[in-house]
Formats: C-alpha cells, structure tokens, sequence
C-alpha cells in the first residue's frame, strides 16, 4: 500500500491504527468446529456424570478408573562407572570419547483412580497400541484392580479413556465386558 500511494509506510500505519481504529487479530484455533450432533453428544455425557456425581459421588469416584497415553523420552549416557575396568597399578586407563546423551523415547500407558497409578505399561519400542494390544492391557488392568482396589471387584470399575481406534475396537469392548469393566463415555473431539 505505502509503494502504490506513493507514502511511508509509517502514516500508513497511523492511518490503519489511529484513524480507522483497526487492529490485527489472530483467529481463535480450535481442534474442530462442533456440530449440533456433537455438541448434543457432550451434553448428554456431562449430564450423566452429574447424575451420577448427585447420586453418590463418594462412591462414583472410587469407581472411576482413568486411562491415558504419552511418550516419555529418557536417556541412557555411558557413565564414568560403566566404563570403568580394573587395571594393574602402571597401566593406563582406556581412553573413551564423550558421547552425547542418547535420547529415546517409549510410549507410556497409564490407569490411575482417586487414590492413584494403578497400572503403568510402557510399550516396547516398535510396537503401536492397536485393539488386541489395549485389549491384553485391559485384562493386566483386571489383576492390578483385584490387588490394588479389591473394593472395585465388588462395585465393578468404571473406565475412563478417550475414543482412540484402540480403545472403540470390538476386542476391546469384549475384554471390558468380560472383565465387568463398565465403560463411560467420552464425546468426539472433546477436550476434557
């Protein structure tokens, strides 16, 4: 603008900010834009939870068991220890090069309740949790209820995890309702 008018573009500036009251705004980001359907959804998912926060909420949340992914990166230098050898008085020592840090990182899955972590699985590098691997992780999460929550064994676990495609899958259904894991719900694209 200030080339084609022939000004700086200092007074253009002036003229946008000052005279025309103008400012730049970013746009708002959201994940997706939700659709009436969607937003139904939520409602209807919100207004169980109140339910049954209303109707015993001491007792809801002892129940609740929530589930959730995420990478951990870790490191493994070589240590001054490890690399230590026994010599015979004389000898030099070996002379290794400083290696930078090595950072790996592994995919950790974690269920916890109220009281807190009741199972950490940490998938082997190369695999991917698909509905066979999160359906053998729902039957170790059945072991680590019976020693670590018995109450649950009694009023039944309530499990709380996203809509992945692993944890929608039939194998995974079937191990929840083999396990008498009951399942809330958790909405399309919801941030919660």
């Amino acid at each position: 603008m200030a080339e084609n008018l022939g000004i700086s573009r200092r007074t253009i500036q002036e003229i946008i900010h000052n005279d025309l009251g103008l400012k730049k705004i970013s746009a708002r980001w959201v994940p997706k834009v939700q659709m009436a359907w969607d937003k139904t959804t939520r409602r209807l998912w919100a207004e169980n939870f109140l339910y049954n926060y209303e109707a015993d909420w001491s007792k809801f949340k002892q129940r609740l068991v929530t589930s959730d992914e995420t990478w951990l990166l870790y490191e493994e230098p070589e240590t001054k220890q490890t690399a230590a050898d026994w010599k015979a008085p004389g000898e030099q020592p070996q002379v290794i090069p400083k290696l930078r840090k090595t950072h790996r990182k592994v995919m950790g899955v974690f269920f916890w309740d109220a009281q807190g972590i009741i199972l950490i699985d940490c998938v082997p590098p190369g695999i991917s949790v698909t509905g066979q691997y999160y359906a053998d992780l729902v039957r170790k999460l059945e072991r680590a209820l019976a020693t670590k929550c018995p109450h649950m064994r009694r009023s039944g676990a309530i499990l709380f995890h996203d809509n992945a495609r692993a944890h929608i899958s039939a194998l995974v259904d079937k191990a929840l309702r083999a396990h008498h894991i009951k399942l809330t719900g958790h909405p399309t694209y919801s941030p919660d």
